[in-house]
């Protein structure tokens, strides 16, 4: 009795510290250029947003003009005790759009608040391009402790008011900043940070996190050529350090003649101040273009051999002593490109992590020293509780395809016993894609250990997606994202601590596995001390779904992302995965393993890897053969999506609506007839979409969606699903 009454009170004091904000929140607002606005290359700019006065300075084309009045590299620094932030913005003239760069990191804001003397990531969001200058709620139902903030603005879009809201009788004032000295760094895209998923994560920001040395950027996407009017601006600008990404716009034969001459500029308007230039990365657009491949080449052999020339006799090194010239990488094992040029986030943390020693080194010549890096000396913090394991095949797996019908557990089909896979296909149907572990836990952390089998690096989805982990926990009955995490490429195997400084209560969980990767053991790691233990699978029913790529999760930015999984969480409804990238053609081993499937409903993807030809050569067997192995259950069948890759490509688009085409005219003709209607009568065709017709910017390559297009396509597939699957009682 006494323990129950024990428990009560603990259970009233934890509700009564929750400090949830409250519904239809009122909130007071704040110029965030009124807080302590950090990052900026000039500070006597009319706009407080704009890194230069272009009415000052004179010679930049209209798209120059319009990058350097964007407040890429800015962030806001502020500490306040409220809930929920939120952010109204007054949008400029340039307004940029992009197929590469997600819209959060372009035209949207990215929130970190510092926690044990680190910067961690907290939220991030944009509004939609319609709704304008709408209130973004970014973050809500915080502690109510005061918090130190720091907001990186949009990185492409020029703002000429930016307000912060906290909830009003809440406080928010300027932090100073714990960020030292001024490092200027003028660069191309990579410095601009196109194809970063968030603001934050472009290489200059990612530096400054780990170094704590504050980066004034001037990015200016496709135009940092060296040019003299942009010479112009850095003369004026004063900095401890200058930091150069020169080589990635122009080519060879202007950087010959540009190189020298803006060297000496520099020189002479900051003697004794260091000069850094970067080497342009490698990039992998030249793997197999072989003019592509000679042009960077060019530029990187006429780059190194500059400064090998202008320090090869004694007047050079006197002359040049403070200009030094260092390689960065940006790529490993060839897989963190977005589109052949830019990397994505985690090839931007590889850069930024491949240059940290070689410049605190320069730096430190000139007294130049990093917050961090004196932090990194102090004595090592205790070491945090142990850590128990529980095999997560142990708990409740959800989404498994054939349940002990394979001797991996984490393996979708059993390439042993089912014959007829490509290589590529037998790797595919290894993958844990649409597979995830629920259970529960009074943790206040959760930890991963996996050892893995194959693992895949594609280029166009990130490590997370690929080899991470995505955590969801239930709150108020819904499933909310709470962490992601993946190990780095060169310790894949280690402990991942997911989440920590949970509130130790217990938490249903939801822990969806990589995308593209093969597991031989997947242990879920709590507290010792602490409980896990299975929870009753959290999703009714048993739906199968084989698709393509799409199904798959290609291209999305957590593995909880894909339309399935976000189906799933929306309606309630299991759906039991095999999606197989660029492989769902229709092909008759397919057929073998669906139809030893155990499901209530089948969902198919089945239009969008096969060409017109091959959907009418395979499509009627591929169904007779589901509809004898599964009488009376429902077949749906969907349309493939319209790619943005057709928007300009007469060929894509041909063959594109080719498939379209073939497909339709297939439904229509089976059933044509009575007898076609009472045969196929469990055969459904439906129409996915996946485009936002507003702005047609849900797609990351021409194919496949963002998270925006994948959540489009979940939504518009929900009504028409549950209505069919309403018919045969599965609700």
């Amino acid at each position: 009795m006494r323990k129950s009454i024990l428990c009560l009170l603990a259970f009233f004091c934890a509700a009564s510290i929750y400090a949830q904000t409250p519904k239809n929140c009122k909130y007071v607002f704040t110029e965030a250029s009124d807080l302590n606005l950090i990052g900026k290359v000039l500070d006597n700019t009319p706009n407080p947003y704009h890194r230069v006065d272009t009415v000052k300075y004179k010679g930049f084309t209209k798209g120059e003009n319009n990058q350097v009045r964007c407040p890429v590299g800015l962030a806001v620094l502020f500490k306040t005790d409220a809930t929920s932030i939120s952010v109204t913005t007054q949008w400029g003239s340039f307004i940029y759009s992009s197929v590469a760069t997600m819209p959060i990191a372009y035209r949207g804001y990215d929130l970190y608040i510092k926690r044990a003397d680190k910067w961690v990531w907290a939220a991030s969001g944009a509004t939609k391009p319609e709704n304008g200058g709408d209130n973004l709620v970014l973050i809500k139902d915080m502690d109510g402790s005061m918090h130190e903030c720091m907001l990186y603005m949009p990185n492409y879009c020029e703002v000429y008011s930016c307000k912060i809201g906290v909830e009003e009788g809440k406080s928010i004032e300027p932090l100073e900043s714990p960020f030292k000295h001024r490092i200027a760094i003028f660069g191309s895209s990579y410095t601009h940070g196109i194809s970063t998923s968030r603001s934050g994560m472009s290489y200059p920001m990612q530096f400054m996190r780990h170094t704590g040395l504050q980066i004034l950027s001037l990015g200016v996407s496709g135009n940092c050529k060296m040019q003299p009017y942009f010479a112009d601006v850095l003369a004026d600008v004063q900095a401890d350090a200058y930091i150069f990404d020169s080589f990635s716009n122009p080519d060879a034969k202007m950087i010959r003649e540009r190189l020298v001459p803006f060297i000496d500029r520099m020189i002479s308007a900051h003697p004794g101040k260091p000069m850094i230039f970067q080497q342009t990365i490698y990039r992998e657009a030249r793997n197999f273009s072989l003019s592509y491949d000679k042009r960077e080449q060019d530029k990187m052999d006429m780059a190194a051999s500059i400064f090998k020339e202008i320090k090869s006799t004694p007047e050079g090194q006197r002359k040049y002593k403070d200009v030094y010239f260092i390689i960065p990488n940006a790529s490993l094992n060839h897989e963190s490109s977005v589109d052949g040029v830019h990397p994505d986030d985690y090839g931007y943390y590889l850069w930024s992590k491949s240059i940290e020693k070689p410049i605190l080194d320069i730096l430190s010549k000139y007294g130049i020293e990093a917050p961090e890096k004196a932090k990194a000396a102090a004595p090592k913090a205790k070491k945090g509780p142990k850590i128990n394991y529980t095999e997560a095949a142990d708990l409740t797996l959800v989404g498994k395809l054939m349940p002990g019908m394979t001797p991996n557990p984490y393996h979708r089909v059993d390439t042993v016993k089912y014959k007829g896979f490509t290589p590529t296909e037998n790797f595919q149907v290894r993958m844990t894609s649409g597979m995830a572990v629920a259970f529960k836990t009074d943790s206040k952390s959760i930890h991963v250990l996996t050892k893995y089998g194959r693992v895949s690096f594609p280029t166009n989805t990130n490590g997370f997606a690929a080899r991470g982990y995505d955590l969801y926990i239930k709150k108020d009955g819904k499933w909310l994202w709470a962490e992601a995490g993946v190990c780095p490429d060169k310790q894949l195997d280690g402990d991942l601590e997911l989440i920590k400084d949970m509130d130790g209560s217990m938490h249903e969980c939801l822990l969806y596995f990589p995308l593209y990767s093969e597991e031989y053991s997947i242990k879920i790691g709590v507290e010792e001390g602490s409980t896990i233990e299975a929870i009753d699978n959290p999703f009714r029913h048993r739906v199968a779904i084989w698709g393509s790529s799409y199904t798959h999760g290609s291209s999305t930015s957590r593995s909880g992302m894909a339309y399935p999984a976000q189906f799933s969480r929306a309606t309630g409804i299991q759906l039991l995965s095999l999606g197989c990238s660029g492989n769902c053609k229709l092909q008759p081993y397919f057929a073998d393993v669906l139809v030893d499937v155990d499901a209530e409903a089948f969902i198919f993807d089945s239009f969008s890897n096969p060409d017109a030809k091959m959907i009418r050569e395979r499509l009627v067997p591929f169904i007779d053969r589901m509809v004898a192995a599964h009488p009376g259950k429902p077949l749906i069948f969907q349309q493939t999506i319209y790619r943005e890759g057709r928007n300009f490509s007469l060929g894509v688009d041909k063959k594109e609506q080719d498939k379209m085409d073939m497909a339709a005219a297939i439904f229509k003709e089976i059933k044509s007839t009575k007898e076609g209607k009472e045969k196929y009568k469990d055969v459904y065709f439906i129409v996915p979409d996946a485009v936002d017709h507003k702005s047609h910017d849900a797609s990351v390559d021409g194919t496949h969606p963002t998270n925006h297009g994948y959540t489009l396509w979940a939504n518009s597939i929900q009504k028409p699903v549950m209505k069919i699957l309403a018919k045969y009682g599965i609700r």
